[in-house]
């Protein structure tokens, strides 16, 4: 069966000194900007302009978008996410 989707940013967390420079810079409490690219089998990511992810996908040709979070360390406090001034654009 044919995965649906991709974890963007979790399940690349291997990728290496990219992924972690996108990290490093990430606002704890304020504002964070995310940027995906999909062009053809291409997916890219930035995290505050930082490049985060690049891969090629040559099975996931359709999907869905799905904003979400992972890992939030030990914290057992309630946690609150929200996302803003979220655009999509045909390429």
């Amino acid at each position: 069966m044919q995965k649906k989707y991709l974890f963007i940013l979790s399940l690349l967390s291997f990728v290496g000194p990219a992924f972690t420079s996108a990290l490093q810079g990430a606002a704890d409490g304020g504002w964070n900007s995310f940027r995906i690219e999909c062009r053809g089998d291409s997916i890219k990511t930035w995290l505050n302009g930082v490049p985060a992810a690049d891969l090629k996908d040559g099975i996931t040709h359709s999907g869905f978008i799905a904003l979400q979070v992972h890992g939030v360390g030990k914290r057992e406090e309630p946690l609150q996410v929200r996302w803003r001034n979220i655009r999509l654009k045909q390429l």
